[in-house]
């Protein structure tokens, strides 16, 4: 029994490193690093600088001294699958929201689309080919032994 899980235990290892690596891009996680560095970095100043009478507030600090020092915000990898999965949203017009708005009203039917294949026509086709296949192989098969 133990023989048959350890290479499923292996898998389940593999995925939570490959997680692991995944989340240190993840905006959440990045922002929580960077929320927990700035607070520690502006709670040693104000320690440093005034003991114990501060208050903790946020001021621009060169950029080497800030809480995203160690975070390349420049690199593709942290902000170009961002981009693209956040995108640019289709803008809603006035004649959209009228359209949607009037009961009763029947949108026209837009262009086909030849991708969806379970729709209209298509679908009625669908596997028509393999079966004129599978009768040409049985009627050669028929006719094979028909002439032994």
């Amino acid at each position: 029994m133990v023989v048959s899980a350890l290479p499923f235990a292996i898998i389940v290892i593999g995925i939570m490193i490959s997680w692991a690596k995944e989340l240190r891009t993840d905006p959440y996680i990045l922002r929580y690093r960077y929320a927990r560095a700035a607070i520690a970095q502006g709670v040693r100043r104000g320690i440093a600088e005034h003991g114990d009478d501060f208050v903790f507030e946020a001021a621009e600090v060169a950029a080497d001294e800030g809480a995203g020092a160690g975070i390349d915000t420049d690199d593709p990898a942290l902000t170009e699958w961002y981009e693209t999965a956040t995108g640019q949203i289709p803008i809603v017009t006035a004649q959209d929201v009228t359209r949607t708005l009037e009961p009763g009203r029947i949108q026209p039917k837009g262009p086909g689309d030849p991708t969806h294949t379970a729709s209209g026509d298509a679908s009625l086709t669908v596997g028509e080919e393999r079966r004129a296949s599978r009768r040409e192989t049985r009627e050669k098969i028929s006719d094979t032994e028909k002439g032994d």
